[in-house]
């Protein structure tokens, strides 16, 4: 089979380190400072219910155990400290028929649009891949029905920034069809 892999990222990598951060003489060596004066570290929150908390300070990130955003606020500045996301519609990964007219790649038409959603199945529950106090990141993976193609979303919030990066990865075996979240 061929496996064809997708990634959405939103992470520039001069958010991990800045040449403000190198404190060094031209052909010299010195160690990174990676550390933030001033920034709250990321603080990670595992509940009874299986759900997984990300916070920074800014913001608070929740997934379910079911691999669903269910919650994202902010502070007072960003979001007056509640979520923006309406309570139990949680953002989730479903998969819809997609058999456009023309344009195969970016056509959707609108029966395709309005087709009812097939639920993905959790393969490997939410659980956290990586953590430190400047950033930490939590991976669910999930199937098609027919359990040909998987999904690995990965949830990462950093210490000081005001947004959540949410990578997809995609094994996509399926002939039609979409992702859509």
């Amino acid at each position: 089979k061929q496996k064809t892999a997708y990634e959405i990222s939103t992470r520039d990598w001069s958010s991990d380190v800045c040449s403000s951060d190198l404190r060094a003489d031209a052909f010299s060596a010195a160690l990174v400072d990676d550390s933030r004066d001033g920034v709250d570290p990321v603080n990670v929150t595992l509940g009874n219910d299986s759900a997984i908390t990300l916070s920074n300070g800014l913001l608070t990130v929740v997934i379910d155990a079911g691999g669903r955003l269910m919650s994202l606020s902010g502070d007072a500045t960003l979001s007056g400290g509640r979520s923006v996301i309406p309570s139990g519609s949680g953002g989730r990964l479903v998969l819809r028929r997609d058999t456009p007219a023309e344009y195969d790649a970016w056509d959707v038409d609108r029966a395709d649009a309005d087709s009812p959603a097939v639920e993905v199945i959790v393969v490997e529950s939410p659980r956290l891949v990586s953590q430190s106090d400047m950033r930490a990141t939590v991976r669910t993976t999930f199937s098609d029905p027919s359990g040909e193609s998987r999904f690995t979303l990965l949830y990462s919030l950093d210490a000081g920034s005001s947004m959540v990066d949410v990578r997809l990865e995609a094994d996509w075996q399926a002939q039609i069809g979409r992702a859509h979240v």
